[in-house]
């Protein structure tokens, strides 16, 4: 008929106080966290401006080419080594060169998917 009431627990133990060291030791280490989380995504935005900047440069390179000695443009779509000869930098794949009812087009394919684009205006008739 009656229910007994659960049983009181044990009573327990104060809890410890944490000293200023120790206090000082996990803001220390908090710190150092965050700061290397900081320098750990400066370092990767760094890198990928180092990869971009690169690419830009070659494919204002291989636009200057094609200005240049617009007759070696064949095509609609062409291979940007044929103008420039040799390997392209690091983090390039890819980069052609396409004819557009606008002038001339360098589509430069970067690693991660990404892409840079130089366009140079058609030559006045």
């Amino acid at each position: 008929m009656f229910r007994s009431s659960p049983p009181t627990p044990a009573p327990r133990e104060p809890l410890r106080e944490i000293t200023p060291k120790e206090r000082a030791r996990i803001a220390r280490t908090v710190a150092l966290l965050l700061l290397g989380f900081f320098a750990a995504v400066g370092v990767m935005v760094a890198y990928l401006s180092v990869q971009s900047r690169a690419a830009r440069d070659y494919g204002d390179a291989v636009l200057q080419a094609a200005r240049q000695n617009p007759s070696a443009v064949t095509g609609e779509r062409q291979d940007c080594r044929t103008l420039r000869p040799g390997s392209f930098p690091g983090s390039v794949e890819s980069c052609v060169i396409e004819r557009t009812p606008g002038g001339l087009e360098v589509v430069v394919r970067l690693e991660g998917n990404r892409q840079y684009r130089a366009q140079a205006p058609a030559a006045a008739p």
